[in-house]
């Protein structure tokens, strides 16, 4: 799989409405707590004199970063007995030689080689859904 294609598949993901309302949320809790504790002036006093606007941005920013990386590298997850996001080919990073072609809807499964120590990853990407995908649904 090509840098690019890597790169335009955790971009969809991280663009889905369910992991930016979550990284939405998680960065205005955390950046509020944050802003509170390093810059309590501004909540007490209502002093905005002091603020330093970047600092202030990426208080929020970096919340929403992790939530997002987090909330993708779950949802790209290929680990057996999950429901496939992806039309692709799969190889076993554990043994290298098992390629196994899974379709968006299947129920993703263990490495003929490795068995419960299956470490899929993607070598070829086809197509892939999104979580609210309706070929998902109907499968499930």
């Amino acid at each position: 799989m090509t840098l690019k294609e890597k790169i335009n598949f955790y971009t969809r993901l991280s663009a889905e409405k369910a992991i930016l309302s979550r990284a939405i949320r998680v960065a205005l809790l955390v950046g509020i707590i944050l802003n509170l504790i390093n810059h309590p002036e501004i909540f007490l006093r209502f002093s905005f004199q002091e603020v330093h606007l970047g600092r202030a941005l990426l208080t929020f920013l970096v919340p929403y970063c992790v939530s997002t990386y987090s909330s993708v590298l779950s949802a790209s997850s290929l680990k057996p007995g999950k429901i496939s996001m992806v039309n692709a080919e799969l190889t076993c990073r554990n043994c290298g030689k098992a390629n196994f072609h899974i379709h968006i809807g299947e129920e993703i499964e263990e490495c003929p080689n490795c068995g419960k120590n299956t470490k899929w990853q993607l070598s070829r990407l086809f197509s892939y859904g999104t979580s609210k995908n309706e070929e998902l649904k109907s499968l499930a």
